[in-house]
């Protein structure tokens, strides 16, 4: 959230005022406001965002807690350099990890998760994808 506003790393209040959204797998891309209801900073960019109006045709993520989803796939939407239309990523999740979040590894010969994809959902069955990480294999950690 602070980077998509252009906040300092060092900033510790939660951003002020309204961002606009777009939604580019709806029909049409529409584009809605938000305020930011709540923020959590410290290693993490995480902001829970309010919209000022409902979309039509979207519908609430359901959001799980991430324990027990070893071996579950996972699939997850961005923008990373070069695919400005948005390319899939899918893979497999592991398990927690001593910072709390669950680990992703990236299948097949696909788009890997990198920068692009902070913030995207991370659907079946959780979460966002919050950073990157370069390895053999594992390439995302979400919160």
């Amino acid at each position: 959230m602070a980077e998509a506003l252009g906040l300092p790393e060092s900033a510790k209040e939660a951003p002020g005022g309204a961002v606009d959204l777009d939604f580019p797998l709806l029909e049409g891309r529409p584009t809605v406001r938000a305020v930011v209801v709540s923020w959590r900073r410290g290693g993490q960019d995480v902001a829970l965002l309010r919209l000022e109006a409902p979309l039509e045709d979207a519908r609430p993520v359901r959001l799980v807690d991430g324990t027990s989803v070893w071996g579950h796939t996972f699939r997850a939407f961005g923008y990373p350099v070069g695919a400005d239309h948005g390319v899939w990523a899918l893979g497999t999740l592991r398990a927690g990890q001593g910072s709390g979040w669950v680990q992703m590894e990236a299948q097949g010969p696909g788009p890997r998760i990198s920068g692009g994809f902070s913030g995207s959902a991370a659907t079946r069955p959780l979460g966002t994808c919050a950073t990157a990480r370069r390895a053999r294999r594992t390439e995302c950690l979400t919160a």
